[in-house]
């Protein structure tokens, strides 16, 4: 390593260990503090007496280092001085610096020197000068009260009084104590707010989203809004390869009853959609009720009850309320066995084909029944329509496919609304003549 490297790393080093000391280079901050009426050069020299406790032995006297008087009246206006350090470093870094961390470690290792210094200082004067004794006392042992004394000084300034600091440190500490404790408080009463505006926020949101389908939850991903996009995807990616599948398997179809096919499970889905979430709301209710209507109780093998009683009004409709959000929370997991049992049963209402062959249209299948479920587990029911032969064109719900003209031929994919009668959210779409 080089003669200036290992230079610059000492500079750095002692830099970052001397943040005071860098503090008080600054001649900008210190223009500041001489503004302000303070004496910058006594700071600096209490800054000094400060940082050479560290350097000096019992041994060692610090007059040789700096000119101080260190006797004990100027050693206790050093001590009363330190304030003016202390006022310099609130004012440039404040309270909670790394200045006033190093200034805070420094006081109490001064005072424990400056106690050791006295003592050395006592014991040299008792052996240069005879102690004056009266007749037929008895002379005391001096290593007896050396260690007294020590042990005494050690403890005043290992705690210090009120006459070891002045009364703006004091002040200073139960200032910071204080505003600790506020803090605290003010930190418990936050979690408090917080906690009762999220309940409040939550009751409010339930009771106007509760049925109404205007207000919709935009953290639910299967919100209307969002299954009417989905729906309308179907339109696009599987209901044109499941026509391309039919036409080329059964090429006796003409394009109209492939149209017609592909339509027909759309419809014949939703009814059956609708039946389910029927008879599954009524399940649910009920597995809720049971329990709570009629509680029990098992003892060694034995089952205690009474017969279940009968709910009140607010029961009931607290008991639809929840029913109807945990089957839309949990809606997604009915979709795969409905998937199977409408392909193996209500299927053969409308097609004989085996559809597990038909990669295609077996996945435009899966496709129309997720989302006509989400449709009817929402609060109200979402609603689709379409247009029968010979009924006039809407262009406000249903955009023209291939051809234009005023009167319908027949629908090709159905329109969705919110709810029924309610407002459009997807455009169908209809053939025209």
């Amino acid at each position: 390593m080089s003669r200036q490297t290992s230079q610059r790393e000492d500079r750095d080093g002692q830099g970052n260990g001397d943040p005071i000391k860098l503090m008080l280079e600054d001649k900008t901050l210190m223009d500041k503090c001489v503004a302000d009426g303070i004496v910058v050069e006594s700071a600096k020299d209490e800054y000094n007496l400060l940082q050479t406790k560290s350097k000096l032995s019992l041994d060692s006297h610090p007059a040789v280092v700096f000119n101080f008087k260190l006797g004990e009246k100027e050693m206790k206006k050093n001590r009363e001085k330190f304030h003016e350090l202390l006022q310099v470093i609130k004012l440039c870094k404040g309270d909670k610096s790394e200045e006033m961390n190093e200034f805070n470690s420094l006081m109490p290792s001064y005072h424990m020197w400056q106690s050791k210094s006295l003592i050395q200082s006592q014991l040299k004067k008792s052996e240069g000068e005879p102690v004056k004794r009266r007749p037929g006392r008895v002379k005391r042992n001096t290593s007896k009260r050396y260690s007294m004394t020590v042990r005494v000084s050690g403890q005043v300034h290992d705690t210090p009084t009120t006459k070891d600091f002045p009364r703006e440190w004091l002040s200073l500490s139960k200032e910071t104590e204080e505003n600790k404790k506020l803090k605290k408080e003010n930190e418990m009463l936050q979690v408090q707010v917080n906690e009762l505006t999220t309940r409040l926020s939550k009751i409010a949101s339930d009771k106007l989203t509760d049925g109404n389908p205007n207000f919709a939850d935009l953290s639910d991903r299967n919100r209307p809004t969002k299954i009417g996009e989905k729906f309308g995807m179907v339109y696009d990616e599987e209901w044109s390869e499941a026509y391309d599948e039919i036409k080329n398997l059964h090429r006796d179809q003409t394009d109209e009853g492939v149209y017609e096919i592909l339509l027909n499970i759309v419809m014949v889905g939703m009814k059956f959609c609708q039946e389910v979430a029927k008879s599954q709301i009524s399940s649910i209710e009920s597995g809720m009720s049971e329990p709570m209507l009629r509680p029990q109780w098992l003892c060694d093998g034995k089952e205690y009850s009474v017969e279940e009683m009968v709910a009140d009004p607010r029961f009931k409709t607290t008991l639809k309320k929840f029913a109807k959000d945990f089957r839309r929370g949990a809606s997604t997991s009915s979709i795969s066995p409905l998937c199977t049992i409408f392909k193996d049963a209500k299927l053969k209402e409308i097609l004989d084909w085996d559809v597990y062959k038909m990669d295609s249209l077996n996945l435009y299948i899966d496709a129309c029944i997720e989302c006509l479920w989400l449709m009817c587990v929402q609060d109200p029911p979402m609603h689709i329509t379409w247009l029968t032969k010979g009924a006039k064109y809407d262009p406000a719900h249903f955009n023209m496919f291939m051809t234009k003209g005023k009167d319908v031929e027949y629908t090709v994919w159905p329109a969705v609304f919110l709810y029924k009668d309610g407002p459009l959210v997807t455009k169908g779409y209809v053939r025209l003549k």
